[in-house]
Order: C-alpha cells, then structure tokens, then sequence
C-alpha cells in the first residue's frame, strides 16, 4: 500500500457534524460521487487506489443507510451533506 493511501486510512480527518459521523475524506469522496466520476477518477484525483475509494464509498453507504449511488446523493440532500 502507498504511504499516502496508508495515512489517508489511518488518520480519516475528524468527523463531521453530521449525526452519520461521515468523515472529512468519506465528505469528499460523497462530493465526488455525486458529481459523477467513477471510482478510477475520483481515485486519480485525490491520489488514492481505486480499492482505498471502494473502501471510503462502502463506509459513506453503510453510515447513510443507502446500497446506491443515487441512494446516496438523495440521502446526502436530505441531510444536507451537499
């Protein structure tokens, strides 16, 4: 594993207000998600292995309660994460 992607998973960033407890990263990688890139490009922009996003995105699902991408972006308006 890259140096980076081993920071990245060791120190998330402190959790958000949100009561899904969302991480800095796991904010940014939602932003991404909703914007449309898939997981290769959201990876190649933050420097990250597609593997490290496909971590970050099963963990901004299961904190959001959602198996889907549109799922996702829907409870992340409600919440209004983004």
């Amino acid at each position: 594993m890259k140096k980076r992607e081993e920071q990245a998973l060791n120190d998330p960033g402190p959790a958000s207000s949100s009561s899904e407890g969302l991480t800095k990263r796991e904010l940014e990688v939602l932003v991404l998600l909703v914007q449309e890139l898939t997981y290769l490009q959201i990876a190649q922009q933050m420097g990250l292995q597609v593997t490290t996003i496909n971590t970050y995105v099963q963990s901004i699902y299961r904190k959001l309660g959602v198996r889907s991408r549109v799922q996702a972006l829907r409870r992340a308006m409600q919440l209004q994460l983004i």
